[in-house]
């Protein structure tokens, strides 16, 4: 077995171990391992094989995708390390992007942020904002909202009474700091959210790298709403603009090919032809 077969089938048992985890955290887990034992050639080359994934529209690829992403975020400098090096060697565009350190589109100055008000008396605590964002009252989790903490949005999110409305009103929060969309983006129960998903690319205030993700799980009608966008950032646009045409490239060609059904009919008879001659000898 020679080297480039035996890549190829790293980059197989990684992504049959990827289809076969059901938990997010452990796909991060994965490619965390991956990059820790394996060269970055083979990482490299399972990222392409997840975007490729994205373009037959696989769920494992969109899966492995938003899990990629989340271990680029939560280990930036590593991803960056191994990834980076390896992409420009291979001339891979897409990797290279996804790598970008670019500053959002637009930066919240994080002390210009307002603080909710929730007691009409006093002046309440950061503190007591995180014990509140706990809370069941709906009244003042909503107040919470706007809370430029993100640890207080954390406990938001987690809360059982938190709505996929108070998410999106929080996700779409402009101007809002980076840490604040971190923390939908790293909540599994949200992230499923197309809506959640679309509010979070859409958002020039987003992390480019998970804008840059995001794009890449998006259905045509998000990314269309992404090239919109003129507030995002421009590769996030750039991106969402080339997943358009080669979308729009895709079905240019699926309209003149065979459909599934000729293609069965035609295998049919062959295969009749064939035991027809088989029988004739």
């Amino acid at each position: 077995m020679n080297e480039e077969t035996g890549d190829v089938r790293t980059v197989e048992r990684f992504l049959r171990r990827l289809a076969s985890v059901p938990e997010m955290p452990m796909r991060v887990h994965l490619w965390s391992a991956l990059a820790d034992s394996e060269h970055p050639q083979i990482v490299l080359k399972a990222v392409e094989a997840v975007l490729a994934g994205l373009a037959t529209k696989t769920t494992v690829a969109r899966l492995g995708m938003m899990a990629l992403a989340r271990w680029m975020t939560e280990e930036q400098s590593m991803a960056r390390k191994v990834l980076l090096p390896a992409a420009v060697a291979g001339q891979s565009t897409v990797v290279m992007t996804l790598l970008a350190d670019d500053p959002p589109a637009r930066l919240a100055e994080i002390s210009a942020l307002p603080i909710p008000s929730v007691n009409q008396d006093r002046e309440v605590t950061l503190g007591e904002r995180r014990a509140m964002a706990r809370g069941q009252d709906r009244m003042i989790l909503e107040r919470l909202f706007i809370d430029p903490d993100h640890h207080v949005i954390r406990h938001l999110l987690i809360n059982p009474r938190i709505r996929e409305i108070d998410v999106l009103s929080i996700a779409s929060r402009r101007p809002v700091s980076q840490a604040v969309l971190l923390e939908v983006f790293r909540q599994d129960r949200w992230i499923a959210s197309k809506l959640v998903r679309e509010a979070l690319a859409q958002n020039p205030y987003c992390p480019v790298p998970v804008a840059l993700a995001l794009v890449m799980v998006l259905d045509e009608p998000g990314l269309r709403q992404v090239v919109a966008a003129r507030a995002v950032h421009r590769l996030v646009r750039a991106a969402a603009r080339a997943l358009v045409r080669r979308q729009r490239r895709v079905d240019e060609l699926e309209a003149v090919t065979i459909d599934q059904t000729q293609m069965s009919w035609i295998e049919d008879v062959l295969k009749h032809r064939e035991d027809s001659e088989h029988g004739e000898r």
